[in-house]
């Protein structure tokens, strides 16, 4: 069997411009030696890309924890971490692993060989059935067990109410909650399942941009 030719894919970071010239070096450096050392599907490449930006942001905010701590090192007045950077980093790791086990990128290590990638073809498909394609109940009139098969051609396409056309995680209607004190920077950080510095990031653009950049 002959080996599979690799597919040529590209970073393309949707917030990429959030990212200094040496943060994009090393995402691209990253992106390629992840793709040159196993095989995905062109459905991981979302997932890939999320994996990137979030070790990228988790560097960035391990610099300025690092930043933080020296600095009150080296004048106990000065001694202040900060909290929600705290957290905001925790989370960052936390998303990194778990992104990185969807992928396949923790302990078994068999996506590097073309039998492994094969195999994990099989397992995710798998997978996929039992949590798309149907359920298995007892019938409610003769209490046989049988299976609802769901039939794809009648889902409706609808606009997400997370995403715009430039795919950033975003809500117009917690937007202006937010804007009008109705909800906390946490609520809004927290609905979109996301840290506060993201809020912050989001305010930053919005005021620089305005909301025709979320291209809603």
């Amino acid at each position: 069997m002959a080996r599979p030719r690799k597919p040529k894919y590209k970073l393309e970071l949707d917030n990429e411009n959030w990212l200094d010239s040496k943060e994009k070096d090393e995402a691209n450096k990253l992106f390629n030696d992840y793709l040159k050392n196993n095989y995905f599907e062109a459905s991981d490449i979302i997932l890939l890309r999320r994996l990137i930006f979030a070790i990228i942001n988790s560097k960035r905010i391990e610099k300025e924890l690092t930043s933080q701590f020296k600095a009150g090192t080296e004048d106990p007045r000065r001694m202040k971490v900060s909290t929600a950077l705290n957290r905001a980093y925790n989370e960052s790791i936390n998303e990194i692993v778990t992104i990185q086990k969807q992928l396949g990128l923790l302990g078994d290590k068999s996506k590097k060989s073309l039998l492994g990638f094969i195999f994990n073809l099989f397992r995710k498909a798998k997978k996929w059935r039992e949590e798309n394609l149907g359920r298995d109940i007892d019938c409610p009139f003769c209490k046989q067990k049988i299976y609802l098969m769901i039939r794809t051609d009648k889902y409706k396409a609808i606009k997400h109410p997370f995403f715009g056309k430039n795919k950033i995680l975003f809500n117009i209607t917690l937007w202006k909650l937010y804007k009008n004190n109705r909800i906390t920077k946490k609520e809004f950080a927290d609905t979109l399942n996301t840290s506060e510095l993201y809020i912050d990031w989001l305010d930053e653009q919005i005021a620089d941009k305005g909301l025709d950049w979320l291209k809603i």
